[in-house]
């Protein structure tokens, strides 16, 4: 069995060692978006369709929601859609809830509450949701396993705003935020997405009271940039 995780951890490693990191690479300026396709035709070149939707139970939808979880929705309403949740933790008016998948334990959905006292309308709502599940994508086909070099084509302005270490590869992990978008990239040492977070626009990902992402260190909290 050693020998297995030996051999997977090299070979890992070795499709890894001639991408440079995600935030070594340069910003891309442009937004491409690959599913708009011209209609052959058409009365006028600059008519489009969208082709290929994604299903509203897959789609990922920056600053709004994934599938079916919308930022500021009630907790109460989430629980009724996904159930009880596998692991949870909660104080001073903030819960964090997972989701594991039962046939792929990796694959999870979760998600961060916050509760707003003293509103007219007091209630546990969502404040941010990360999955890591390839079920879900984005309207350009972005998803878990997407390299980097795609993702910042369609979010130019994502940035690099911390990072982690993969408790299974021992890996370092970048943490790509798009903090006008609302949505944050994990991007791991292949250049692939391993997690994304859709978070409130113009608010930062991970920045939450309890520890949403174990091991999160945001750049402000260290004292040099990658």
């Amino acid at each position: 069995m050693r020998c297995v995780l030996f051999l997977y951890s090299y070979l890992v490693l070795a499709s890894c060692s001639s991408n440079p990191s995600p935030s070594s690479v340069k910003e891309a300026s442009v937004n491409v978006h690959s599913s708009d396709i011209m209609v052959p035709g058409s009365a006028s070149d600059s008519e489009y369709i969208r082709q290929d939707i994604i299903a509203p139970e897959k789609i990922i939808v920056p600053g709004l929601s994934i599938g079916p979880t919308s930022v500021n929705e009630k907790a109460t309403l989430i629980g009724k859609v996904l159930g009880i949740p596998d692991e949870g933790d909660a104080a001073m008016g903030k819960a964090i809830s997972t989701w594991r998948s039962k046939r792929k334990p990796f694959s999870s959905t979760s998600i961060y509450f916050t509760t707003n006292f003293g509103d007219k309308e007091e209630a546990s709502r969502v404040s941010q949701v990360r999955i890591t599940s390839p079920f879900f994508s984005t309207a350009d086909r972005l998803s878990i396993g997407s390299l980097w070099k795609d993702i910042r084509l369609h979010f130019p302005t994502a940035k690099l705003s911390g990072s982690y270490t993969d408790s299974l590869m021992r890996s370092k992990v970048e943490v790509m935020d798009d903090v006008p978008g609302g949505i944050a990239f994990e991007i791991d040492t292949c250049n692939r997405c391993v997690g994304i977070t859709v978070h409130k626009k113009s608010e930062k990902a991970f920045q939450t009271y309890l520890t949403f992402l174990p091991g999160y260190h945001s750049i402000s909290e260290k004292s040099h940039h990658f």
